[in-house]
């Protein structure tokens, strides 16, 4: 009787795990592909769960080609245009901390993982 229990609650804690979105590891090659090919898109920051940095990608882009398709427009000629420039830097130091960024992605994965263990044993 205990044993058939014990089942139920193994095959309602899988049911659980597989419901909830698996976090996996990330492959630093994969963040290094990403930052080159659609680096100014964030793709490589969305891919490693920085979804607000990735946003901010995205904005910088949009802001940029808005201004700059429309020359009488009045902010044309101020710094927002220069936001170009801002992101080809960004997307260079990301393709250089390409790998340090998901090294740090990654422990802070493990890290959690290891906490949550540790909460389970000591109840």
């Amino acid at each position: 009787m205990t044993e058939q229990i014990a089942a139920d609650d193994n095959d309602a804690q899988d049911t659980k795990r597989s419901a909830e979105p698996e976090k996996a590891l990330k492959d630093p090659s994969v963040t290094m592909r990403l930052a080159v090919l659609l680096g100014f898109f964030g793709a490589h920051r969305f891919y490693l769960g920085d979804w607000k940095v990735g946003l901010f990608f995205l904005a910088c882009l949009f802001s940029t080609f808005a201004v700059q398709s429309f020359p009488d427009h009045p902010l044309s000629d101020s710094p927002i245009k220069y936001a170009v420039f801002v992101l080809i830097m960004l997307v260079i130091i990301d393709i250089i901390r390409a790998e340090k960024l998901t090294e740090r992605r990654n422990k802070r994965l493990r890290e959690a993982e290891d906490n949550a263990k540790t909460g389970k044993d000591g109840h």
